[in-house]
């Protein structure tokens, strides 16, 4: 059986992007959860969302900017 949530992430970087499905409902607070959970991996502006594989549509959207996932990368760091 096929996923029907698929959870993109990228970056401004193309061989960053991360694919994960799911078969539940991603609502914005799992989709941030994901986002920070993986946010090392990413560089510059982030967007994330959520693409409902039945219905064909977008769900749930998220976007970082540069200034708030540098500064979250830092202090993950230290």
């Amino acid at each position: 059986m096929r996923s029907r949530f698929r959870i993109e992430i990228f970056d401004e970087i193309k061989k960053h992007d991360l694919t994960l499905y799911s078969e539940k409902y991603v609502d914005r607070s799992k989709l941030n959860d994901v986002v920070l959970t993986n946010l090392h991996r990413f560089e510059g502006n982030v967007r994330a969302y959520v693409f409902d594989t039945v219905k064909n549509a977008k769900v749930t959207y998220l976007h970082l900017p540069y200034e708030l996932v540098s500064s979250l990368n830092a202090k993950a760091i230290t």
